[in-house]
């Protein structure tokens, strides 16, 4: 099933789409802009397979499909009905990244990780330092003995085991903090696989700034010093991006060594970090959130100039107003994708290295 944005009518839901729709759907207005001169010329024109997949994608939105041709008072009359459709998409797609996600969902992912860290954190101090209740005592060295036992540490897991008074449980506990991370290789192997993710979607936020293809590198070119309404937000989200991969640059030697961790004080430090690291992608949404007003201004600018464009003499320029627009719509999904991402693995991070130490 093709993955599009959806939106309720009360704004509560909406998924990010993926970015291959996305630029299909920009790819289908490229393409209409080719048929420009065959509308001129009164010919008639074949659906492109890039135009079939945005009727789908039109029509699953209740939107109105690539329709018959008609007029020649502009753009979007002289290609139809569907070049309008699409941009509609287009543009309600940008504007609800900003009033959902930036505006909304970018703090509650942000919060919903540093909950989740701050929990763990809490038990994992506790439990080196003794501190825990008698009820999670009994239940982390139930666990731990268990571990232990699969591991072959038949000493760890009977003192585990045989522990009476809280004070002996706890101590047993501080003990096999020192030992399960050497026997559960289990738990070794998910926190490796979970930490080869988290460094993966570090690597993609350096990849934002690069272009994604020739097509959207020469309209990026062609934008440079230009006055294209798109040309100064898009410097600015560059510049904002940067700012995450400096930080990123000191977080991802954290992130490489607590791989290998064997001692649960190592995964507290981490999952400190991880909260840095959360609140420095949280200001990176909230920095995009705040080019609301100045994007605004360029899908109103980019549409009038559009509209302006009549025939083919017009198409160099609205290929390139199309490109621009790939190129701002393209960071904006990166960007909200990618944050939403690292949260979950920075998460399951934790949580797996947690799980290796038995808590």
């Amino acid at each position: 099933m093709i993955p599009i944005a959806e939106y309720e009518a009360d704004g509560a839901t909406f998924v990010v789409p993926d970015l291959p729709i996305v630029n299909v759907m920009i790819d289908s207005l490229d393409d209409s802009v080719d048929q420009m001169d065959a509308v001129e010329g009164g010919e008639a024109i074949t659906i492109t397979p890039n135009q079939r997949i945005a009727e789908g994608v039109l029509f699953a939105n209740n939107m109105i499909p690539f329709s018959a041709l008609q007029g020649n008072e502009g753009v979007f009359s002289a290609i139809g009905d569907g070049f309008k459709a699409a941009w509609d998409w287009i543009t309600g797609t940008i504007k609800s990244i900003w009033n959902f996600f930036f505006s909304r969902d970018n703090a509650e992912v942000a919060e919903t990780t540093k909950k989740e860290i701050d929990e763990g954190n809490d038990k994992a101090k506790k439990a080196a330092d003794g501190t825990q209740t008698d009820e999670e005592a009994n239940s982390q060295a139930s666990k731990m003995a268990k571990i232990a036992d699969e591991g072959g540490d038949k000493a760890t897991a009977d003192s585990l085991k045989d522990a009476k008074s809280p004070k002996e449980k706890r101590a047993a506990i501080k003990a096999a903090l020192k030992r399960l991370p050497t026997l559960n290789k289990t738990a070794q192997n998910k926190v490796l696989k979970a930490i080869n993710l988290v460094e993966g979607s570090h690597k993609a936020f350096i990849s934002i700034v690069s272009k994604d293809s020739p097509k959207t590198q020469a309209a990026s070119d062609k934008m440079t010093g230009s006055d294209h309404p798109a040309a100064d937000i898009l410097i600015e989200m560059e510049a904002l991006i940067n700012k995450v991969i400096v930080k990123n640059a000191a977080f991802e030697p954290i992130v490489k060594k607590v791989a290998t961790a064997k001692e649960v004080n190592a995964v507290i430090s981490f999952g400190t970090a991880i909260n840095a690291n959360v609140a420095a992608m949280k200001t990176l949404g909230d920095d995009f959130n705040s080019k609301k007003n100045a994007l605004q201004t360029v899908l109103t600018k980019t549409e009038d100039r559009m509209k302006k464009a009549k025939d083919a003499k017009d198409k160099a320029a609205l290929k390139s107003e199309i490109g621009a627009l790939r190129e701002l719509v393209n960071q904006a999904v990166k960007v909200a994708k990618l944050i939403e991402i690292t949260n979950v693995r920075l998460r399951g991070a934790h949580k797996a290295l947690l799980e290796m130490f038995g808590l």
